[in-house]
């Protein structure tokens, strides 16, 4: 969904809102282009230090902070939340330059049963990935589409949308021919 279908605030009682709380990551000044996730009370968003840090919604106290360990463009264009219906993990996806990184979305903790502890290796995105079906669908600069498994990180396949160059990838016969 694009759009909120919650309809609390509206047109009519817009003017009477007052700020309840700021937040200040006091750790850069460069932008964010990601829209924060709320979810069950609890706010997820990146800061312009490569942190994602989880807030609680009502007091806009930090709850905890993770620190992305290279790269710089930590969930560049959001965060992807997602619960697993059979026993109620929360995990929050997001890319970082060329990976795919999964924590807990209560703990800010590595899902190191993710990929190769908590984190693949993708083709360079800046966006958050899509679920469908239990699959990570994520889009590259490739370019190509890429799917994996929403729990263990295994590639299930790769889809390239133009004819791969050798040069491009350094190799003088990537095609195998």
């Amino acid at each position: 969904m694009r759009f909120s279908s919650l309809d609390l605030i509206n047109k009519n009682n817009v003017e009477k809102l007052k700020v309840a709380w700021t937040y200040n990551s006091k750790d850069g000044k460069k932008g964010i282009e990601a829209n924060p996730v709320v979810y069950d009370g609890l706010v997820y968003l990146p800061t312009p230090g490569n942190h994602i840090v989880c807030l609680d919604g009502i007091t806009g106290n930090e709850i905890w902070r993770y620190k992305v360990e290279r790269g710089n463009h930590v969930a560049k264009r959001g965060l992807l939340i997602w619960k697993n219906k059979k026993n109620s993990t929360l995990r929050l996806y997001f890319t970082n330059d060329d990976q795919l990184i999964a924590l807990n979305a209560k703990t800010g903790k590595l899902i190191t049963s993710f990929g190769k502890n908590g984190m693949i290796e993708i083709g360079s995105s800046p966006i958050p990935p899509v679920v469908i079906d239990n699959q990570l669908f994520i889009a590259t600069f490739r370019p190509s589409i890429e799917a994996y498994d929403i729990f263990s990180g295994k590639l299930y396949w790769k889809y390239y949308l133009r004819e791969i160059s050798n040069e491009v990838f350094g190799e003088k016969d990537f095609n195998g021919g």
